[in-house]
């Protein structure tokens, strides 16, 4: 009984599939032009790659080198603008990557220290994912 459930809820699963694909297109389609004028330096771009929801602001502060208030203050920026979310605890998560969105993802540079200078971004090419 549940292989002929599952045989004929299949094309349904199918056509969800294929409407998740291109809502997931149209919203980083959406999303890219909002996260560009929300993160205008290399290290707002550094810390919403560095904003997986799983950091708090002083795990991203440490890997970034930017000080921990400054990323708190980004978090309720970006999730004011839409281009995060927030939990109950505070952290924030970024919507999509920087490489989904065809941003440029800036590189720490290991010879510059603590301050958290940058050293020239990776190529980030758009991702239907």
């Amino acid at each position: 009984m549940f292989d002929r459930m599952a045989e004929e809820l299949d094309p349904y699963l199918e056509e969800l599939k294929e409407q998740t694909r291109w809502l997931r297109f149209l919203g980083l389609r959406a999303l890219a032009p909002l996260a560009q004028a929300q993160l205008k330096t290399a290290n707002e771009r550094l810390v919403y790659e560095h904003t997986d929801g799983a950091r708090s602001s002083r795990d991203v502060a440490a890997a970034t080198g930017v000080p921990s208030r400054t990323v708190a203050m980004w978090w309720k920026r970006w999730t004011t603008a839409g281009i995060a979310t927030a939990d109950a605890s505070g952290r924030a998560r970024r919507l999509a990557s920087l490489a989904q969105l065809g941003i440029a993802v800036p590189v720490p540079d290991a010879t510059a220290g603590p301050a958290g200078d940058l050293a020239q971004p990776t190529g980030g090419e758009p991702s239907g994912e």
